[in-house]
């Protein structure tokens, strides 16, 4: 037995370069989620560290209608523990129905509101600057799921609030699923772009002045504004 098994393990095609290449390629798929979202959570837990002031409001993002039970969710849950907060939810398709739901499960009404023109991260931390910051509330908690988290609190802190990051983990039971990789892939492309487009840079004032303009045109259209 002992002499079947060192010829065996001999035999030329355990050393073929396309069983290591295979090889290879097959463990570099299984580590993706790890190897992607690891450099991605560090920067954000350094660029989050410095101490700001309690959040006074907690801003909720629109992730696509397959997410938004599971933020509504996450979000009652951070009410139950501090029930003198307001929250705003931003997002064309998400925040009615984010907003209905946190009313359901048991959110004031008064508590909730948000806004339904924003189709873009960048766009969410414009409306929400003008609405929000029009009652002078610049400490955030920050609600979106985890993969997001980093652009999303890049973009916030360019338009000027101190953001608490409060990432919701999704899909827990299928970390290696395709949906996940493509997921992070996809967030990897939009950091890169927000970054040669100049997004993460906080505004000059005739800049905001600009965008202010368009933005609350857009806003008066199409009552954007949810109550």
């Amino acid at each position: 037995m002992c002499l079947s098994c060192h010829k065996l393990f001999q035999r030329s095609h355990f050393l073929d370069p396309r069983t290591l290449w295979f090889s290879t390629f097959g463990l570099g798929l299984l580590l993706m989620p790890f190897l992607l979202e690891l450099p991605m959570q560090g920067v954000l837990s350094l660029l989050s560290k410095e101490q700001i002031p309690e959040p006074e409001i907690a801003i909720v993002l629109g992730r696509g209608p397959k997410y938004q039970q599971d933020f509504a969710q996450e979000s009652s849950v951070v009410w139950v523990s501090n029930q003198d907060l307001s929250f705003f939810v931003s997002g064309m398709t998400d925040s009615p129905k984010i907003v209905r739901l946190l009313v359901d499960m048991g959110v004031p009404k008064v508590q909730v509101k948000g806004e339904r023109c924003s189709q873009t991260t960048w766009e969410n931390g414009l409306f929400s600057e003008l609405i929000v910051d029009s009652e002078e509330t610049k400490n955030i908690l920050l609600i979106t799921d985890s993969a997001h988290m980093l652009r999303a609190f890049l973009v916030f802190k360019s338009f000027g609030f101190n953001v608490t990051p409060h990432p919701v983990e999704l899909d827990r039971k299928s970390y290696f699923s395709p949906d996940k990789i493509r997921a992070t892939l996809r967030e990897y492309a939009a950091l890169m772009s927000y970054g040669l487009s100049g997004k993460f840079r906080s505004y000059s004032t005739e800049k905001k002045i600009v965008f202010e303009a368009k933005a609350n045109k857009i806003l008066q259209k199409w009552n954007c504004k949810l109550d």
